[in-house]
This record gives C-alpha cells, sequence and structure tokens, in this order.
C-alpha cells in the first residue's frame, strides 16, 4: 500500500510542526536554563506519540569570557575611547569523568521468609538471612566506595576546579594589517593588529611569529543597526593556546579606528594606517571555566523485522546565545519529531532510533557524550543521518558524506532513485556527524542553504511549511532505504586522511 495517498499534503505537515516550534522561539544556549526546557518539550512530544523517551544528561565545561578595548580619544590628552569588542571563545577540554548515578540500586533480597516448622530449616533461613545482611552491607560498601572513587576522580578531572580564572592584557599601537600579509606582518610586532579574517590556526602562528601583542577580528557590515552592531562571535581553534588576547570588533568601529590612525600621521599618507604608531590601544580579556548541564534526548521505534542492526537520526537542539535558532537547527528537531510519528504508526524494516543532541554549538559536546555512553552499541549502527540547517525554501540541498567512497556512492543512488537533485559532498563536515564517523559509523549530514545561520534573524518567520514537508519525506525515503538494505565491510572503512582528521579532532576533548 502506499501510504503517500492517505498523507497529509507537505505544507500541511510543516504548518504542523512550524506551530510545535512556537513553544521553544528563544535562544537555547549550552548548558542554559532554555536549552533544558527544549529537552523536556521534545520529550513530551515522544509521549504524546505514544513513545518514550530517556533524557541523558552529561557534564559540560564552559569558558565564560569579557573584553574590553581602550583607545585615547581625538580631542583631549585626558579622554579615552570604549570601544565594544567581544573576546574570541576558547574551546575547553572536556574532562574524562563520566558521571555514575548517586542512587546507584544495591542488590537486595526482598522476599519475605517463609514460616518453617522444622528448627533446622528455621536456622538454615536464619544463616541465609544473616549471610544476605552481610552481602547487603558489603555491596553498599562497594557502591559508597565506587561513588567516593567517582566523585575524586571528577574532583581531578574538572576544569572548572582546577583551571584558575585568567586574565591576558596587552597594550600597544594599532595597525591595521588587512588579511595579515607577510609584509605588514613585519612591522606588527609588539602592536594590537587588526585583520580583515577570522584568525585561523595557520593565521595564529603567523601573528604569534610575528610578535604581536593582541589581535582583532573585523566582523559585520557598514549598514548593520542595532543587534547586528555588536561584534560577532568567532572561536579560537581548538587546542590553540590562548596566549595571545584576540577579540572581534565590529567593522563601523573599525573604520573609525582607521581613519584616525590615518590622521595620527599627518605628515604623509602611511602605507598601512597605524604604522606610525602614534594610535595606542589597550586590550584586556578576562576569562573563567563554568560547570554546566546538558542532556540528550533518545528515543528508538522498533522495525517491522528483527533484522540486526539500526539507523540513527540525530539533530542539535541548542542555538548560540545571539538567536532562537530556528534554522540551526531547531527546524531539523521538528522533522526528527515528524519521523518519529511516522515510524511508530508505520515502521522501517530494522529499528530507528533517535537523538535530538544538546551543546552541539560549543564543539559537538552532545553527540561526544552519545558515543561515549553508547559506545559498545555502534557497531550495530547502519548509518548515522544527522540534520543540521533546514526548513527555509530559498537554497539548496547539500548532503556531506563523512565515510567511505562506496558510502557516498550508494547515498548518491538513493538520491537518484527518490528524484533528489542534492549535492553529495564526501568530506570532514562541520557538525555532529564527525562524532559518529570518528567512531566509525557510515554518517551523513543534510544542509540546506539558507539565512540568517548563528544571528539574531534565525527566525521561524524565515521558515517555510511546504520545505519542512519537503524534508521530512526526503529524510524518510532515506532512512527507510538505509533500514532495507545490508552494509558492507568496505562501506565502514573511512578514507585513511578522512579518519586521520578526525582523530586529530577529537584527540583535543
Amino acid at each position: 500500500m502506499d501510504r503517500r495517498k492517505d498523507r497529509e499534503s507537505g505544507v500541511t505537515t510543516g504548518q504542523r510542526l512550524l506551530q510545535w516550534m512556537k513553544a521553544l522561539d528563544e535562544p537555547r544556549s549550552a548548558g542554559s536554563g532554555a536549552e533544558r526546557e527544549a529537552a523536556m518539550h521534545i520529550a513530551k512530544t515522544i509521549r504524546m506519540a505514544g513513545g518514550e523517551s530517556e533524557t541523558e544528561s552529561f557534564p559540560i565545561w564552559l569558558c565564560e569570557q569579557t573584553a574590553t578595548l581602550t583607545v585615547p580619544g581625538s580631542d583631549s590628552k585626558a579622554s579615552v575611547l570604549h570601544i565594544p569588542v567581544r573576546a574570541y571563545d576558547r574551546p575547553v577540554r572536556q574532562s574524562s569523568y563520566t558521571d555514575v548515578p548517586s542512587d546507584t540500586p544495591v542488590s537486595t533480597d526482598q522476599a519475605a521468609p517463609q514460616r518453617q516448622t522444622d528448627a533446622s530449616v528455621g536456622l538454615a533461613a536464619a544463616k541465609r538471612q544473616a549471610d544476605a545482611s552481610v552481602g547487603q552491607e558489603a555491596a553498599k560498601r562497594q557502591a559508597d566506595a565506587s561513588l567516593g572513587q567517582a566523585t575524586a576522580r571528577e574532583q581531578l578531572n574538572d576544569p572548572a576546579r582546577n583551571e584558575k580564572p585568567e586574565r591576558l592584557e596587552a597594550a600597544g599601537p594599532l595597525l591595521y594589517v588587512e588579511d595579515g600579509g607577510t609584509h605588514a606582518l613585519s612591522l606588527a610586532k609588539g602592536c594590537i593588529v587588526m585583520l580583515n579574517q577570522a584568525v585561523s590556526s595557520d593565521l595564529y602562528r603567523k601573528l604569534s611569529e610575528a610578535g604581536i601583542a593582541a589581535y582583532l577580528t573585523v566582523t559585520g557590515t557598514p549598514i548593520d543597526v542595532g543587534q547586528d552592531r555588536l561584534p560577532a562571535r568567532r572561536r579560537i581553534s581548538r587546542g590553540e593556546e590562548r596566549t595571545i588576547p584576540g577579540a572581534t570588533i565590529h567593522c563601523q568601529d573599525a573604520s573609525m579606528l582607521i581613519e584616525k590612525m590615518a590622521a595620527d600621521e599627518p605628515q604623509k599618507q602611511p602605507q598601512l594606517p597605524g604604522i606610525s604608531r602614534k594610535t595606542w590601544a589597550r586590550l584586556t580579556t578576562d576569562s573563567r571555566i563554568v560547570r554546566k548541564t546538558s542532556q540528550n534526548v533518545c528515543a528508538s521505534v522498533s522495525g517491522k523485522t528483527d533484522r540486526e542492526g539500526y539507523v540513527l537520526l540525530t539533530a542539535h537542539y541548542d542555538s548560540v546565545p545571539e538567536g532562537p535558532g530556528a534554522y540551526d537547527n531547531l527546524a531539523a528537531c521538528s522533522v526528527l519529531v515528524e519521523l518519529y510519528r511516522r515510524l511508530y504508526v508505520h515502521p522501517a524494516d530494522r529499528e530507528v532510533r533517535f537523538a535530538w543532541l544538546g551543546s552541539e554549538e560549543q564543539g559537538m559536546l552532545g553527540s561526544y557524550a552519545y558515543v561515549r555512553r553508547h559506545e559498545s552499541e555502534l557497531r550495530a549502527c547502519l548509518a548515522d543521518i544527522n540534520i543540521d540547517l533546514a526548513g527555509q525554501a530559498i537554497g539548496s540541498d547539500v548532503i556531506g558524506v563523512t565515510g567511505s567512497d562506496s558510502f557516498a556512492s550508494e547515498i548518491r543512488t538513493i538520491l537518484e532513485e527518490y528524484g533528489s537533485d542534492a549535492e553529495v559532498r564526501q568530506s570532514i563536515w562541520s557538525g555532529d556527524a564527525n562524532t559518529f564517523a570518528w567512531k566509525g559509523v557510515p554518517a551523513l549530514t543534510y544542509d540546506r542553504d539558507g539565512f540568517g545561520m548563528h544571528t539574531c534573524h534565525d527566525e521561524q518567520r524565515f521558515l517555510s511549511a511546504w520545505e519542512l514537508g519537503r524534508e521530512a519525506d526526503l529524510i524518510e525515503a532515506m532512512v527507510r532505504n538505509l533500514a532495507g538494505r545490508e552494509v558492507s565491510a568496505s562501506e565502514r572503512e573511512l578514507p585513511e586522511e578522512m579518519g586521520l582528521e578526525l582523530q586529530k579532532l577529537f584527540a583535543e576533548y
């Protein structure tokens, strides 16, 4: 029977999903109360669909930072300009401590002793009861010892406990070095440099070798107003030592400083504004590590056969602090909710598991916690389909395959048979699929090009009911196809280069 004939239209599906999303129309940053409420909303939806879910909490460590930039004013020697800046986000190495529940049950024998008329039997029963009591006491001592060891491990590995608040401060002349070219950096020793681009690992090394005092990355556009007028968020590369203070500055403030630097050298027009070293500045960044709690919401739907293996569907439900994250990535979470409802009523050939993941925006922390907890089960995972960016009508579909050549070829075949023109790119893809590929699971990420990612404009009003319904149909077709086939050994073999890159990425956790 073709279920499409009695299924509601894609627009109707999308309208229902948009309605579901309204309850979560706010920023849901990692470890926040809003993120926790979103997890509860997802779990409630699963219950209302007739199923069950499990919320798996895990600790995360975040770096809270502030930054200040001061520059002498032009009207008098005493005046000072306070320029809005934002410190570069610094990923924090996550603790190796694994949560052990404090309510670990102690094995007890709760059966009531039977009355015996025979005295010897009574004595034997009494002896067994006494032995059981001793056993219970030993088990309790063992549980207490385990919890004590877990607490000791937690204290030993807890970055929030062991790393002190840090202040980095630099003062020196401002110098605008544009893209960080060789000539510009040859003049940058001891300077606070302004750059047109974000600081990658390679650029950070170049800046360090040039002996700069600090760096400022220019963000934004000349027409920004309101919240867009603030410096954007940028993240220093994971594993990079943060010995040089860095921050972002909005381009309108940067333009003002460039004109000031040029005016400070009226005798000639310098090749680089600031080369005169007459415009001094001071950049200060303060940071501290805090421990918070995030959570993954997990559910599953049994297959209509007892064939071994399962397909995993994932999407992250947290957002960046700047916006409500409708496109990135609440829309994808609503698609997972829809697919849970469909598969609960009309199962696929094999089991399908669902994971709504927390704390992705802080470096895939939810998927990292998931693979640590479920690592022994991942050999049975046929594939991970991760959805990250969805719901906007104007755009195009891109599927990033973090897996073998044969798996990428299989995905292309599935899309061709379905009638999709989605582009398949085989590469390390940004997002949670990386974590599963790292553990040997053939993984892919569905991305829909769109507008507003990581900004205050990532709002539900830009989403399309038609597109949400279309995406639900496409992902369902992929799930059913993957759940109905066999996975060859070659499909689980990552290309060597890709495997090395993933190992390097996760070695820093």
